[in-house]
């Protein structure tokens, strides 16, 4: 699970940097600021920007939040049975819930899910399966309660980030499940999570702006998860094998459009990019004072730093593009291409041991971007 999430971050990051950073004109090699994760409010080009970073935030809280198991959870606290998960998944969302600013409009139905989520913790911390029963039940109401509200108010609001949006949307999407459900269903086999999951990838689709060259797929994705939809509520799995095995086709065909969409989209912004950089964009390390972290395809080296201020020379020795993401601290830096050095310079609050990731998805398959991780010690 923590890296489906960090999936998830590193998709909003990474689009929202690659957004803000269309337009700019570099004439020469500057240092790489740190990008703050989570911004304060401002006006204008900024508020929009704000706007947007919200609704990204919120699509992902809401949809961590959910994956929790409520429903589950509230069903065998019910029959008088723990699990040792309960704790954790309760605790992970309340982390969750307590690391984003929510739209005001969410305020009454926030309070009403910290209050549940608090009792059920103490409960749970307890070990006390009777105490536990009254707010888990109540956990599971707030938690549908907060899901229709973000569904609802994600639908009113717009941004900059369709791109973002789109890979949001399409990778919690894909997390549903349709291939599996379609086999199930094939073999006669119906689910009580079946239903759910439909309806979790209807409401996100219906939530965003997608971008209008998927029109067409959007519309047949649309018919195929409503029929679906119309079956399993009906609990008529006869019904329900022709369009889930449609809608198993739809997604696939609504992934890759997305997919190659996205890649045109960054591909186009790193040529305007590079035709804004200097000469390869070359630092002459010996020349400045700082840390070298060095990049490869697909690894990174470990660094130590110091409490405060700090200047890292990324050295990128690989041939394709790397950034640095250093989520515990809210840092990234600006993208590396291959071969080229970039200045960061950052301050650093904390001391301890840190992970860090690559922050372009894009940087090489799945599997190979997955395994770009790094330690820093801070001392």
């Amino acid at each position: 699970m923590r890296i489906r999430w960090f999936v998830l971050f590193s998709i909003i990051v990474l689009t929202l940097g690659i957004l803000a950073g269309c337009g700019s004109n570099v004439n020469e090699v500057q240092p790489a600021p740190a990008k703050e994760v989570a911004d304060e409010s401002t006006t204008g080009e900024e508020a929009n920007d704000e706007v947007a970073d919200s609704k990204a935030q919120m699509m992902i809280a809401n949809y961590i939040i959910s994956e929790q198991g409520f429903h589950e959870m509230d069903e065998q606290i019910a029959k008088g049975e723990l699990d040792d998960s309960f704790l954790r998944n309760v605790q992970q969302a309340k982390s969750i819930a307590e690391s984003i600013t929510w739209d005001p409009s969410l305020d009454e139905v926030i309070a009403t899910f910290n209050k549940d989520i608090n009792e059920l913790e103490q409960a749970l911390i307890a070990n006390d399966v009777e105490k536990a029963k009254e707010p888990a039940a109540a956990l599971h109401e707030s938690q549908h309660d907060l899901d229709n509200a973000v569904s609802q108010l994600v639908k009113t609001m717009t941004g900059p980030d369709m791109k973002a949006q789109m890979m949001i949307a399409n990778f919690i999407i894909s997390e549903q499940g349709f291939h599996e459900m379609d086999e199930q269903i094939a073999k006669g086999e119906l689910d009580d999570s079946f239903l759910r999951n439909v309806q979790q990838a209807k409401s996100i689709a219906e939530s965003i702006t997608w971008d209008p060259s998927l029109d067409e797929i959007i519309a047949t994705f649309n018919e195929d998860i409503n029929e679906l939809e119309q079956a399993l509520i009906a609990n008529d799995v006869e019904q329900a094998k022709e369009p889930a095995a449609a809608l198993h086709e739809s997604q696939h065909e609504l992934d890759n459009a997305v997919s190659n969409l996205i890649k045109e989209f960054v591909q186009l912004t790193n040529d305007n990019q590079a035709e804004s950089k200097s000469e390869n964009q070359i630092v002459d390390v010996d020349e400045v004072d700082g840390t070298v972290l060095t990049m490869y395809d697909w690894d990174f080296d470990d660094i130590k730093l110091e409490k405060g201020k700090n200047v890292i020379i990324l050295k990128n020795e690989g041939d394709m593009p790397h950034g640095v993401l250093i989520p515990e601290l809210g840092l990234m830096s600006d993208d590396v291409g291959g071969g080229e050095t970039l200045i960061w310079e950052i301050d650093v609050d904390e001391t301890g041991e840190f992970t860090f990731y690559c922050s372009i998805p894009e940087c090489g398959t799945p599997e190979q971007h997955s395994e770009m991780i790094g330690e820093v010690i801070v001392e």
